[in-house]
């Protein structure tokens, strides 16, 4: 018996076409894979940067801004202060 005699009888036409069915999906997303990341270069995204903030940051812990929440921190910054207070 020869050896193409033996995969004949120990393979069975369903294994087979699963086998070839898994390996081209495989080949599919590796393909899919390759073809994202052959050029990975940002095109049409809109990017910006700004400079650190030049206040100093609040160092003692009772100061008004570290008990402040985002969200007071986001008021304090588009409304000024209401005068008498620093």
């Amino acid at each position: 018996m020869t050896f193409v005699d033996e995969v004949k009888t120990a393979v069975t036409p369903r294994a087979a076409l699963l086998v070839i069915g898994v390996l081209a999906l495989q080949l599919l997303f590796i393909t899919s894979y390759v073809g994202a990341l052959h050029s990975p270069k940002l095109r049409d995204c809109p990017s910006a940067s700004s400079p650190p903030s030049s206040r100093p940051r609040a160092s003692s812990a009772g100061s008004r801004a570290s008990r402040a929440t985002p969200w007071t921190r986001a008021r304090s910054r588009t409304r000024p202060p209401p005068a008498g207070r620093s």
